[in-house]
């Protein structure tokens, strides 16, 4: 049996009820379009040692880091992250180059990975998304390979609880 998750539904009652982002590249792009979603920080950094093992990176590798807020009629929603290698040349850019560069679609990807969990906000993501501290979260987590094999991007995002509904579409 095969399983599929599908971020956007066309029927618009379904929609209404179940109508919370993933983090593919469409809704990234419908989100920035529409104005939902708002630079946080980012630029060009050293990776996590999360991030070294999700990319198999060493430690001198840096990498190009966004994070964005999530709203929803002026209410924040979620908080989302993406982290890439960053190639020759990303020591140059200008952070606003860094912001437009993450703002994009992200490297083709062959294979993605998207793990969902259940967390807490911490005193600081709480303040960041109006909850109180120890508020129900969905974490997510994507990894996404290139046709090689190797993993090529990182997203994760955390949305509060009382907004997101998952919906998966399973057949054989």
């Amino acid at each position: 049996m095969g399983a599929a998750l599908r971020w956007h539904v066309n029927d618009a009652a379904v929609r209404r009820h179940c109508d919370w982002p993933g983090l593919d590249d469409a809704w990234l792009a419908a989100a920035g379009a529409d104005g939902s979603l708002h630079w946080i920080d980012g630029g060009r950094d050293g990776a996590s040692a999360d991030e070294r093992v999700a990319l198999a990176l060493d430690r001198a590798t840096l990498v190009l880091r966004g994070r964005w807020l999530h709203t929803r009629n002026g209410r924040p929603q979620g908080l989302i992250s993406r982290c890439l290698p960053a190639r020759a040349g990303a020591a140059d850019l200008e952070p606003a180059a860094i912001a437009a560069l993450l703002a994009r679609a992200g490297p083709h990807a062959a294979r993605t990975w998207q793990r969902a969990s259940v967390g807490t906000a911490d005193a600081a993501l709480a303040q960041r998304l109006q909850l109180a501290a120890g508020a129900p979260l969905l974490c997510l987590r994507q990894l996404r390979h290139a046709a090689d094999g190797r993993p090529i991007e990182s997203r994760d995002a955390v949305w509060c609880a009382e907004s997101a509904h998952l919906l998966m579409e399973l057949w054989r």
